[in-house]
């Protein structure tokens, strides 16, 4: 289908173009090396000690890197794009793997980021921005794989944010919460699919009353994006915007902002899941099976992953 493969070749491009700047990274630190008596500079604890203008050369090419690997601004296209693969696809490469690779670079990197005047503080903005901006995105969406790929972008903005402003710590178990949360969710978007036939907000209302496992595990993962007491996101973005706090007002208070619209996609998903459908929902076909013919049903071993992440 064209407009599949459409998808992954726009991933592809955007994600390998903005690869290019490891390249520049690795050249600026190579050449920086040759000043270093017995190093080539490509040791990560090296990259700091870089001299002059290299230093700049590699915190660019490093930020650019991850900033697109990790769908922000304005790489942000190529993750609602790549929507088009298997909810599988998306809970593996969406949420754990592929995007957080982004942010995982930057929070290895934050040495090399702090050791320039410019590229935390750029960082932690773009972070901040992408995670109020996508947050907006989020909310208007009708589709819900849109919906977790917009929130998804927002929530590494975390991440980044934690990672330019020093909150490694927080920026890390920010990564690994979100990869859990999201795959729930996304392989809750993928049992519907499957079920119903359609990933449309308005045709599942209700979806969470006919499987109530299915709807509490999807209850938890979005409480949890919302950053409700005691779930794991809570204390991640608390550690996050505390470390914002400390370094600007301004940033704080974006990064506060976006935390208020990650509670409003998540309430907006619970409201509609979870609210009845008057008389028999078996009846009601008009907006199923519009993506692929449902089964109406969800298995056991469909649920039982969704249990564990949950």
């Amino acid at each position: 289908e064209e407009h599949r493969v459409g998808a992954g070749l726009t991933a592809f491009l955007t994600t390998r173009t903005a690869d290019l700047g490891l390249y520049l990274a690795a050249g600026a630190a190579l050449a920086a090396g040759a000043a270093l008596a017995g190093g080539t500079g490509l040791g990560l604890d090296e990259l700091t000690a870089a001299d002059g203008p290299w230093l700049h050369v590699a915190a660019a090419g490093v930020l650019v890197a991850a900033l697109g690997k990790a769908a922000q601004l304005p790489f942000t296209a190529w993750l609602s794009a790549a929507m088009q693969g298997p909810s599988p696809v998306s809970a593996l490469l969406h949420s754990a793997a592929m995007v957080a690779m982004g942010g995982y670079l930057l929070l290895r990197m934050e040495p090399l980021l702090a050791a320039t005047d410019w590229a935390g503080p750029t960082a932690a903005w773009v972070g901040a921005l992408t995670a109020l901006l996508l947050g907006a995105v989020a909310i208007a969406q009708r589709d819900l794989k849109q919906l977790l790929a917009a929130s998804t972008a927002a929530q590494l903005g975390f991440v980044v944010l934690g990672a330019g402003v020093g909150s490694v710590a927080g920026g890390t178990a920010h990564l690994v919460a979100h990869a859990a949360t999201k795959a729930l969710l996304f392989l809750v978007a993928g049992a519907w699919l499957t079920a119903l036939g359609t990933k449309q907000l308005t045709a599942l209302r209700g979806a969470a009353r006919r499987w109530p496992l299915v709807g509490v595990c999807a209850a938890v993962g979005a409480l949890a994006l919302a950053g409700v007491v005691p779930l794991s996101l809570w204390a991640t973005k608390d550690e996050v915007l505390a470390g914002a706090r400390e370094e600007s007002l301004p940033l704080y208070l974006v990064g506060l902002a976006a935390a208020a619209l990650s509670a409003g996609y998540a309430g907006k998903v619970l409201w509609l899941v979870w609210r009845p459908v008057p008389g028999d929902p078996a009846n009601d076909t008009d907006e199923l099976d519009t993506e692929e013919e449902g089964t109406r049903r969800v298995g056991g071993l469909q649920q039982a992953p969704l249990v564990v992440l949950a």
